[in-house]
C-alpha cells in the first residue's frame, strides 16, 4: 500500500490533467503552485470525508470537558484535532449532537468511529491518490482551464467510485442480528 506520491507529485499530476507545466513545490512563485497549495489540503479532506477509506478511520475515547453544556446535554466530549467526520458512536444509538469541535449528549463515557485526516501521503492507497488528483484538477481548473472542470469532473466520479468499492472489499462484514420481533415468525 506504500505511496511514493508526494503532495506536489499529486498537484504537478493534477496540472498535467489540465494542459499545464509542473511545478517542482508548492511553494513556487507561480499561479499553478499558489492554486494547488491552496486547493490541496481541502480537495484532500473533501475526498477523506467523502470516501471514508479504511486507512482513515480510526478509533478513540473521548474525554470529558470539564464544563458541561449550559443546556439540552449533560456532557460536553472535545473531538480529537485530526476529525473530519463521524462512523459511529459507542455506545450506539444514542442521541448526540455535534456543535462545533465538540460532541454534546448525555453519556457519562464516549467513544467514537470516525474518518480522520491523514496528511502522510505514504498511507494512501493508489487510488486513493488518483482520486485526490482529480479532486484537485476539478478545484483548480476555473483559476487555470475552465473548460477542462467537466472533465475532470467525470474522472473524479469514476475514481471515487473505484475507491468506495475497493474500501467495501477491504471492510469486514458484520452478521445481521434478528430481535425477538423477527425471530417469533420461526417459532411453531
Amino acid at each position: 500500500m506504500a505511496q511514493t506520491l508526494t503532495e506536489t507529485a499529486i498537484c504537478t499530476n493534477a496540472l498535467y490533467m489540465l494542459g499545464e507545466s509542473h511545478i517542482t513545490s508548492l511553494l513556487d512563485d507561480s499561479l499553478r503552485a499558489r492554486v494547488c497549495n491552496s486547493n490541496f489540503g481541502a480537495a484532500r479532506d473533501q475526498c477523506l470525508q467523502d470516501m471514508r477509506p479504511n486507512f482513515a478511520k480510526s478509533y478513540k475515547t473521548l474525554a470529558q470537558a470539564v464544563t458541561a453544556p449550559l443546556f439540552e446535554w449533560d456532557a460536553r466530549y472535545p473531538l480529537p484535532a485530526d476529525y473530519l467526520s463521524l462512523i459511529c458512536t459507542y455506545p450506539d444509538k444514542i442521541e448526540f449532537e455535534i456543535v462545533e469541535t465538540d460532541l454534546y449528549c448525555n453519556e457519562a463515557a464516549m467513544s467514537i468511529k470516525y474518518i480522520k485526516r491523514v496528511t502522510d501521503t505514504t498511507k494512501w492507497t493508489p487510488l486513493f491518490a488518483d482520486a485526490v488528483t482529480y479532486k484537485l484538477a476539478e478545484r483548480i481548473a476555473p483559476a487555470l482551464k475552465d473548460a477542462a472542470r467537466e472533465g475532470m469532473t467525470t474522472m473524479y466520479q469514476e475514481s471515487r467510485r473505484l475507491t468506495k468499492a475497493d474500501t467495501g472489499l477491504e471492510t469486514g462484514s458484520k452478521p445481521i442480528m434478528a430481535d425477538d420481533f423477527i425471530d417469533v415468525r420461526y417459532i411453531n
